[in-house]
């Protein structure tokens, strides 16, 4: 399972999902978790929330899961019904991903 993580410096999960110039993705597989990338949402001066939400699908909709600390309605309903889960958690990293661990048992 792949998750993304909207994290500032990598050690807490701070960013709402929007205003996350980057999420880090790891891969849990058999209850390891791998650190594979961060991936950028670019430069957003002067967009829409439609094209914010727009970039940040096409970034992460090969992640199972994303982990940041808020989400919108519209976005959460969007990202779950294309089958993306959301965990919204404000803490540390490691905590995170034991719960989204949880999710994927």
């Amino acid at each position: 399972m792949k998750i993304a993580v909207a994290s500032s410096n990598g050690q807490q999960v701070d960013y709402h999902f929007g205003n996350s110039p980057h999420f880090l993705i790891f891969e849990l597989e058999n209850m390891k978790v791998n650190f594979l990338e961060i991936r950028n949402t670019g430069p957003e001066k002067h967009k829409n929330h439609d094209d914010i939400f727009n970039i940040r699908y096409k970034l992460l909709k090969d992640c199972q899961m994303i982990v940041c600390s808020k989400i919108g309605n519209e976005p959460f309903i969007k990202l779950k019904k294309s089958g993306i889960n959301i965990l919204e958690y404000e803490g540390d990293l490691e905590s995170a991903i034991l719960k989204a661990a949880s999710f994927a048992k």
